[in-house]
């Protein structure tokens, strides 16, 4: 059975090739136009995730001891926020190394020649492992006995959380409607292929042929569209995007963008994407003629 209807959808799929060849070119071309899209759509919100992955890093929380706070004290109030949830990394910073990271910071714009007793506080300096997570990290070592103050500029983390929860929800919102314009357009083209053909399938049921039968062709030929039209995408992003990488490591050479072999899992995404639409596509289509 297997074996026929692979037959049939090679048959099928070479009829289609010379009667439907303009469809197919315009399918094909559309299909891999949406897909170069996504794809881009998506390089883009992986480096974007890496550049918030990395400014997340930065990101600092210092709770400011009390004056009586023992290095002891210091120590073991350390560990026990090392082992609490969404906490990264803890460091203590002693009194004297504040001063010295103070001069170090100011490069001897500030004359500190004068201080005698160091006023500046002990402080952690604790790393979150999501931005969002560090107003409630914040708020409970403000409530630690030993904390007499936290800093974690509160303005400047609100608009930073805010702009890439905005920028995810616009990303994703994009990617559906990308892949619903793809769907449309794979649907619209098996639907016009199995019109053409609609004598054929309604003799093929006539003598026995299942809907099953009729079905896997169509469903095979909309899979060889989208994956077709997904590998040409590849084919032309791939090359642009290693161009516009280049140009950007020149200009920013910080900014930690994906390169090489950790854009083999995308390239994999975009095929299965690609294919899957196809099969989806065509199966809608197929199903409407079939009352299936």
């Amino acid at each position: 059975m297997a074996s026929r209807t692979l037959q049939f959808f090679l048959l099928e799929l070479s009829n289609s090739l010379k009667r439907n060849i303009l469809m197919l070119v315009a399918s094909v071309t559309t299909v891999t136009i949406l897909v170069f899209l996504l794809g881009l759509f998506l390089l883009f919100f992986m480096n974007f995730q890496r550049i918030r992955s990395a400014i997340a890093s930065e990101l600092e929380i210092h709770a400011y001891l009390k004056q009586q706070t023992t290095d002891d004290q210091a120590l073991t109030l350390k560990h026990h926020l090392a082992s609490l949830t969404h906490i990264r990394s803890v460091r203590y910073v002693t009194r004297d190394e504040a001063l010295s990271e103070l001069r170090k910071d100011t490069k001897g714009e500030i004359d500190l020649s004068g201080i005698i007793n160091n006023p500046l506080p002990a402080y952690l300096s604790i790393q979150v492992d999501n931005p969002e997570s560090i107003p409630a990290v914040a708020s409970a070592i403000q409530s630690m006995k030993e904390v007499e103050q936290v800093n974690y500029f509160q303005k400047i983390i609100d608009q930073f959380v805010s702009l890439f929860k905005t920028a995810e929800r616009l990303f994703l919102g994009l990617v559906i409607l990308m892949l619903l314009c793809t769907l449309m357009i794979i649907h619209n083209t098996i639907r016009l292929c199995v019109f053409s053909r609609k004598k054929e399938i309604e003799i093929m049921q006539l003598v026995g042929a299942t809907s099953s039968f009729v079905r896997w062709p169509f469903i095979l030929e909309g899979a060889f569209y989208g994956l077709l039209g997904a590998t040409l995408a590849l084919i032309f992003l791939a090359p642009c995007y290693h161009a516009l990488v280049s140009e950007m490591s020149i200009i920013f050479p910080i900014l930690p963008l994906a390169k090489g072999h950790e854009l083999f899992p995308l390239m994999l995404w975009l095929l299965v994407i690609g294919t899957s639409v196809g099969c989806s596509g065509s199966y809608l289509s197929v199903n409407r003629y079939l009352h299936c």
